[in-house]
């Protein structure tokens, strides 16, 4: 099988504009491109929007206040943040990725947001700063607030409050917002005394005096609305996710099939990959030097080839046992007294239909697998040691040590699940003589510049997806001079 390397950050041309590539964050983005879906749209484009404003400001402080963006950066890090920093939509998507199989990436991330918000707390205090001067000038020229000023941009009430109107008033209040003492400021309804509020009680609760209103920055505006906006979203989501759990029993199947949501979710099998390369290949390879008498580099190969086969024999018997089910379920729909032949199952359908029955005997073909995939297994192992063990590999399994078999039928088993999930996951290994890629490798025995020989493939979530869990490899230093 060739590899497949999967790109982990794919299409972020809006997301990682190339004017601020020296800004981009990478735990951050890995996070927002995997929560897609799990996020609904529009918590996700608030989201990228405030990450991409984020950048801007900390781009812009770099070009206009270098010296201060240096001075910022050699700060030493707080040992806790600080909770005007944990705001935002982009906070709460990077907060739920804690229980997705991005949260290891959660801590980098929430470190990157603070400093990219410590960066934009930094420019716009120099842009206040910049303005103190020309502000006096203004008030000066422009005359006090109470007074007026001629209006140039307007902004009516109704677009900043859903409240209702009172149904006689026919003329739109409208406010100046080019006369505040500094730009990119809005006006929202503000709180009132208990004075003011029993007065009111005898007028139209949707009636508002200037007075009424509370003149606050647009960006804080943006960031209250967003929030808003979010919370009403998780409320809701989280609102009818319990009313169905209350409408549904309790039943032991349930509990079964909750149970084997957990076993064989992502995170849980990538947890078990990890496990057999500290225990069984550890057993595995000790047998082989010592019984065995092979040499070390020799034992690393053969047991990352024993990996690499049994990826792809899993990976083609779970296409070929798929199909099989589909056609099992198509038979009895086509012809429900059982009288047919599997070859002329197909032979009278039209494409429209024969579409239709493949897109549901997909669905609950993959269903129906997924929680009884164990019972595969036995006979997927056996078959694997007689045909590619024995047969291509020309090794005799009765002259294997028993840590070796055992080795094989745990790699069979874990590559299966991984095989069978929707998508299925994906495992990529490192080629000889490469540079080594720490984002995706631990250092096997020593540390190096080159990749010597692979140890240990990675998995990823999918063909293209996030990494679930690092590979291994054996690395040399090569200078450029050698």
């Amino acid at each position: 099988m060739s590899q497949k390397l999967p790109s982990i950050a794919a299409s972020f041309s809006n997301l990682h504009p190339l004017k601020f590539e020296q800004h981009w964050r990478e735990n951050i983005g890995d996070i927002l491109h995997g929560m897609r879906r799990f996020v609904p749209k529009m918590d996700m484009d608030i989201a990228e929007s405030e990450y991409v404003e984020l950048l801007r400001c900390e781009h812009l402080l770099k070009e206009l206040y270098p010296i201060k963006y240096i001075a910022l950066k050699r700060q030493k890090p707080e040992s806790s943040h600080a909770l005007r920093h944990l705001t935002g939509v982009l906070f709460h998507v990077i907060q739920d990725a804690g229980d997705t199989t991005l949260a290891y990436k959660v801590p980098a991330a929430m470190n990157e947001l603070v400093s990219l918000k410590k960066s934009k707390e930094e420019f716009e205090e120099l842009q206040i700063n910049s303005k103190d001067t020309t502000s006096t000038t203004n008030k000066s020229t422009n005359g006090s607030l109470v007074n007026g000023t001629s209006f140039q941009k307007e902004l009516t009430i109704e677009t900043l409050t859903s409240e209702p109107r009172d149904s006689d008033a026919t003329n739109q209040k409208k406010l100046d917002i080019q006369s505040c003492p500094t730009p990119h400021m809005i006006i929202v309804p503000g709180s009132k005394s208990a004075n003011e509020k029993t007065e009111d009680n005898d007028k139209a609760a949707s009636s508002y005096k200037d007075t009424d209103w509370t003149m606050v920055p647009f960006e804080e505006f943006m960031k209250m609305r967003s929030t808003i906006e979010y919370q009403k979203s998780k409320i809701t989501e989280l609102t009818n996710r319990l009313g169905r759990a209350a409408t549904i029993p309790i039943t032991d199947e349930a509990e079964t099939m909750s149970t084997i949501d957990v076993e064989y979710r992502p995170s849980r099998l990538a947890d078990r990959f990890s496990a057999m390369f500290k225990d069984e290949w550890l057993r595995a390879f000790e047998a082989c030097t010592r019984r065995l008498h092979w040499r070390d580099m020799d034992t690393i190969f053969q047991l990352l080839r024993i990996v690499r086969y049994a990826y792809d024999y899993c990976e083609t018997t779970a296409k070929d046992q798929l199909d099989e089910l589909e056609t099992v379920l198509s038979g009895p729909i086509l012809h429900p007294k059982g009288r047919f032949e599997v070859e002329e199952i197909f032979e009278e359908v039209t494409l429209p239909q024969k579409d239709k029955m493949n897109r549901w005997g997909k669905k609950y073909s993959k269903d129906y697998r997924r929680h009884v995939a164990d019972l595969s297994v036995p006979e997927i192992c056996m078959d694997f040691k007689e045909h590619i063990v024995e047969q291509v590999f020309k090794w005799r399994l009765r002259e294997l040590p028993e840590q070796v078999t055992e080795y094989i039928d745990r790699c069979v088993e874990v590559l299966w699940y991984m095989c069978i999930q929707e998508p299925p996951m994906v495992i990529t290994w490192a080629n000889d003589g490469e540079s080594v890629n720490s984002n995706y490798y631990n250092f096997y025995a020593r540390r190096g510049n080159v990749v010597r020989q692979a140890v240990w493939p990675a998995v990823f979530l999918h063909n293209g997806g996030p990494l679930v869990c690092k590979g291994y490899v054996l690395a040399d230093t090569f200078s450029n001079r050698s």
